[in-house]
């Protein structure tokens, strides 16, 4: 008889994993099994190897909260207090730490990898196994191996998620989902006009953004809206890679943001911002939602405690539009409305379908709205 229990570091039962045993002189075998197996009736005096394997649920426990903690360890800020967490850390599985492991955990986050291209979203240790260099932990058993096996054996597994430093993957779906927050980051964005046809940018800013070191979420497009472009703001560490678009056939753009230290930003700072054109007219907060589409929609402060991420759509008088001219068709004549976000001069034209100006009007105007009657 072979049997054992197959754990993560918390000691807690992993479920939906796959023991094989095998040997040169019998064929092999493999049963799932959750946090226990037993296998009967092994035939004596043959060399025996059992592995364990699950290869599901890469996502679980994986979120832009493990890029904070790798930050912090690739800077020396704060070193991972595990071996079994440096294996968790390497996600190209190169054995070693470094930004190529966080550039594959963000990839995975974003959506742009299904799975880690490299490595098995679990591995599975000889829980007897010593260390001889924690920091170094490389070069592990994932198999436990027996010589002409006599008698009853015990082999015990340790289960490491490949990507969770934070240790919150779920070892079992009989384990509920916490989904609590402490409180939600707010995101604060101009609710403008965007007029057929046009293309308009949208900065997602700041709004009480103290003591934040990362975020994550999904933006889906409204039908008739598409991406055009998307621009990063002041956050540090933050980059075009922080974007993923291969979602876009689905309306769907996905960004995160990790920094080993917390940051502070004054209201209105620009956190990032995307271009958008839109084939009707649409106000900005009809074109656009913050969503957990693909990306689940969160926030994380120094102590990485969970947020939400609420948007508030700020609806003023100030924005800058150009009104569809109304009647239309018209006849004798017709009014074309503006709305200028400050005074000053402003300039229409009037073009024919290829672009030749037909007619220029000129005039210096307040802030707020005007209209042009034109014969």
């Amino acid at each position: 008889q072979i049997a054992g229990s197959i754990v993560n570091e918390k000691d807690e039962e992993i479920d939906q994993v796959t023991v094989t045993v095998n040997s040169p002189t019998i064929n092999p075998f493999a049963r799932v099994f959750n946090g226990f197996f037993d296998f009967l009736s092994i035939p004596m005096h043959n060399d025996i190897t059992v592995t364990a394997e699950k290869d599901l649920g890469y996502l679980n426990g994986v979120s832009t909260s493990d890029l904070v903690l790798l930050q912090r360890h690739i800077l020396g800020v704060k070193t991972l207090n595990s071996p079994y967490k440096m294996i968790a850390a390497d996600a190209n599985h190169d054995e070693k730490v470094d930004t190529r492991d966080m550039l594959h955990v963000s990839r995975l986050i974003l959506g742009i990898y299904n799975e880690l291209p490299n490595v098995d979203s679990w591995k599975f240790i000889d829980k007897t196994h010593t260390f001889v260099n924690p920091t170094s932990p490389w070069g592990f058993p994932e198999a436990i191996n027996y010589t002409s096996l006599d008698g009853d054996a015990q082999a015990d597994f340790i289960g490491v998620k490949m990507g969770d430093l934070t240790g919150n993957a779920k070892a079992t779906n009989l384990l509920g989902t916490d989904d609590s927050t402490v409180g939600d980051m707010t995101m604060a964005i101009n609710d403008a006009s965007i007029n057929a046809g046009q293309s308009h940018t949208i900065e997602f800013t700041a709004k009480d953004f103290n003591d934040f070191t990362g975020y994550q979420l999904s933006i889906e497009l409204a039908s008739g809206v598409t991406f055009e472009r998307a621009d990063v703001g002041v956050l540090p560490n933050h980059s075009e890679g922080n974007f993923g678009l291969n979602r876009l056939a689905d309306g769907v753009i996905t960004t995160n943001w990790a920094n080993a230290d917390a940051v502070n930003l004054e209201d209105g700072a620009v956190l990032f911002s995307i271009t958008v054109n839109a084939a009707s007219d649409v106000n900005v907060s009809e074109a656009i939602q913050v969503t957990s589409a693909v990306t689940a929609a969160e926030a994380y402060n120094s102590d990485l405690e969970r947020f939400g991420i609420n948007t508030q759509f700020n609806r003023t008088e100030a924005n800058f539009a150009l009104y569809q001219n109304a009647p239309n068709p018209f006849s004798a004549e017709t009014q074309i409305g503006f709305q200028l976000d400050k005074a000053g001069t402003a300039s229409l034209k009037l073009m024919d379908v290829s672009g030749r100006v037909l007619k220029q009007i000129n005039g210096t105007y307040t802030a707020g709205y005007h209209q042009i009657t034109l014969n």
